[in-house]
């Protein structure tokens, strides 16, 4: 997720009452840095760990005992905490004081990031969790969503359409409406490219799991409900999700990418689980699916082949992506759309269950991710520009339209932010907690210990990327102070001459990066005691 940003503005936590300093004012801040190296070791390397917080530093251990993750669990409530309001509503970021708007629009609600927000909450072992997962159903449930989805269905061209990007079914929308309206500016819904099938993909997945655990009962779906889950299926046949390009992840160009393939395979797979099962229950879920499905005349068929066979065209594209070298690798190697590596990758060893993906490819994922690997964390992609050198200090004439109708992540804008764009400073995101919750799945499959070793390293050096303890020497990559133990979305570049800083980005603390954190310990501790090869 990438947020919205206002031309000639720049915003970091409480921006009302934080005005923040000049460029030159920071970089002398920075200076002053008190960021530690911790020196570490597992049994056949050593490593640093670059250290924001004092009492983090002094909690990083080679290796953790039950008693270590017992007193680490307690240290990381307050910083892991995520809020949920009484309709089960999570923001992709709390960094403002009540009742004031974001300008960067982070308190907008991102379904890809509530996701996360929920396998947060589980992991936390938060009654709030269940909530945040019923009210994503609700809102794919609207006249509106249904609207998108019935339309697509029957005419998947309104795709390609100017506005295509809007005819999609929506993955964001104002929390603050009752209705789930999407963002408004000036009055009018804010243009933004809902092309996302990993968010559709992942949002099947995870009600399908919840209603197969028992975790979502009959009693809690309405018929709107099965009108929704009835349509996945139907709009990833009618748009032909292996092929399609959508903006994926970052919400960027659009490619046809690996990672939101293997996320639809993935909430496919689980459909395919509860149509074939044997239990009573489960076949009375997939009644009323049919039945929902059949009312609507969809041509998709609600049978067990059908399912397979959708779920045997994405991965065949699947594997001939991760066969040729990653994300969106069948493009020439001269356009925009071509990629390799792509921390998005992750997607495929979790959340994802791919039953097809073999360990070899998954040993494959981290290979092509290792490019990525920053000092402080993990960056989304190679000559990534946003966030990048000196971003909030940047002027882009082309950021925003203030009607509502820009794309901030069109080529225009992609072509005015690579001519500032500076080597070698690409932002570097929290994905080592998510990197290590996927060490951790594989060493729980697999019980090799040198995943073990590496879940642990990287669990380190996302414990690394929490804020100090002082917020008067917290400097944002905007200028500002940022929140003190806090979790941010990355770490961005502060260049002046020869020099490079380190410095969170505005967007402090993030709630996926609290659910990303989460998450790694949960993994973490079930790993606790686990037997090696």
């Amino acid at each position: 997720m990438v947020s919205l940003l206002l031309s000639q503005i720049t915003f970091g936590a409480n921006f009302r009452d934080n005005p923040g300093v000049g460029f030159a004012q920071l970089v002398e801040k920075l200076k002053q840095s008190k960021a530690t190296i911790a020196n570490l070791s597992n049994n056949k390397s050593s490593y640093q760990v670059l250290v924001h917080s004092e009492s983090v530093k002094a909690k990083l251990k080679k290796d953790y005992g039950k008693k270590d993750l017992e007193d680490l669990s307690e240290f990381l409530k307050p910083i892991t905490s995520i809020k949920v309001n009484e309709r089960g509503i999570v923001q992709a970021a709390d960094r403002l004081i009540d009742n004031q708007d974001d300008p960067t629009h982070y308190d907008a609600v991102w379904v890809r990031d509530s996701l996360w927000a929920y396998l947060g909450l589980r992991a936390q072992e938060d009654k709030n969790a269940k909530q945040v997962l019923l009210t994503l159903l609700d809102y794919v449930s609207t006249p509106d969503q249904l609207h998108r989805f019935y339309s697509v269905i029957k005419n998947p061209a309104l795709l390609k359409k100017a506005d295509g990007r809007m005819n999609a079914v929506h993955i964001r929308f104002d929390g603050r409406s009752m209705e789930f309206k999407d963002v408004l500016i000036d009055k009018k819904s804010q243009s933004w490219n809902h092309k996302q099938n990993d968010a559709l993909g992942l949002l099947l997945d995870l009600s399908l799991r919840a209603i197969k655990s028992g975790e979502i009962l009959r009693s809690d779906l309405q018929k709107k409900h099965y009108e929704a889950l009835a349509s996945f299926p139907a709009y990833f046949f009618a748009v032909k999700f292996w092929e399609m390009e959508d903006a994926g992840s970052w919400e960027e160009i659009e490619r046809t990418n690996s990672s939101s393939i293997g996320l639809v395979i993935s909430g496919l797979e689980q459909l395919l689980g509860l149509i074939n099962s044997k239990e009573n229950e489960q076949k009375e879920y997939v009644r009323k699916l049919r039945d929902a499905a059949i009312k609507k005349k969809f041509k998709f068929q609600y049978t067990s082949l059908s399912v397979k066979k959708l779920i045997d065209a994405g991965y065949s594209r699947l594997f001939k992506q991760l066969k040729a070298g990653g994300e969106s690798p069948l493009y020439p190697e001269n356009s925009r759309r071509f990629r390799k590596a792509d921390a998005a990758l992750l997607n495929l060893i979790f959340p994802a269950k791919l039953s097809r993906l073999s360990k070899r490819h998954r040993d494959d994922i981290f290979i092509i991710l290792q490019p990525l690997i920053g000092r402080v964390g993990i960056k989304r992609y190679l000559l990534d520009s946003y966030q990048s050198g000196n971003f909030w200090f940047n002027q882009f004439e082309t950021v925003v339209d203030l009607s509502g109708e820009s794309e901030t992540r069109s080529a225009k804008e992609f072509a005015e932010r690579k001519k500032q764009f500076i080597p070698d400073t690409e932002a570097q995101w929290f994905f080592d907690s998510w990197y290590s919750k996927a060490m951790g799945v594989m060493f729980e499959e697999y019980k090799d210990p040198q995943y073990r070793e590496r879940e642990i390293e990287y669990f380190n050096r996302a414990l690394g990327q929490i804020t100090g303890e002082d917020a008067r020497e917290i400097m944002g990559a905007d200028g500002r102070s940022a929140a003190p133990l806090a979790l941010p979305e990355s770490y961005n570049s502060v260049v002046s001459g020869d020099a490079q800083y380190l410095c969170p980005s505005p967007i402090t603390p993030l709630n996926w990066s609290k659910a990303a954190m989460a998450i790694a310990a949960a993994q973490l501790i079930a790993n606790t005691g686990s037997k090696t090869q």
